[in-house]
């Protein structure tokens, strides 16, 4: 794990969120961190605003940290965030109709009270953060279509 980079993160993630208020947008309301094991952690995003056509408006997000994060991987990527959990069982509109379905890949809730939905971010390469981790969940929930799973 690349702790310098994971550090990195935590003061982006904080800027971001201030910068977000400063202007009058919606953004998290706090976010905490917890180590698993050896040096693995989760990153918490408490209230959690998405998209427009998702219900509810927000929710608690979970990042998983692994132990490799930021490590080399193959052709020059780093290993990055790698699962994410919602706080809430989601809801997208339907596009084109006046329905609401559920969010695509989204999990049954664990033990926990977590609803895994199946989106990675992957592999990624330069300069990319934790900011890119909350776009690429932000795009899959936009263009999420209920009918398709």
């Amino acid at each position: 794990m690349d702790r310098k980079r994971v550090n990195q993160d935590f003061r982006i993630l904080e800027d971001y969120r201030q910068r977000q208020l400063a202007d009058g947008k919606p953004t998290w309301s706090r976010h905490t961190w917890k180590l698993q094991g050896d040096s693995a952690f989760e990153l918490f995003l408490y209230d959690f605003p998405l998209p427009p056509n998702a219900s509810p408006r927000t929710t608690h997000l979970k990042i998983e940290g692994r132990s490799c994060l930021y490590d080399p991987a193959w052709r020059g990527g780093f290993h990055f965030y790698r699962n994410l959990w919602l706080g809430d069982e989601v809801h997208v509109r339907i596009p084109g109709q006046k329905g609401w379905g559920r969010l695509p890949r989204l999990h049954d809730k664990d033990a926990y009270g977590w609803h895994f939905v199946c989106v990675h971010p992957g592999t990624v390469r330069g300069d990319e953060n934790v900011l890119s981790c909350l776009r690429v969940l932000e795009l899959y929930v936009i263009n999420a279509d209920p009918r398709v799973w």
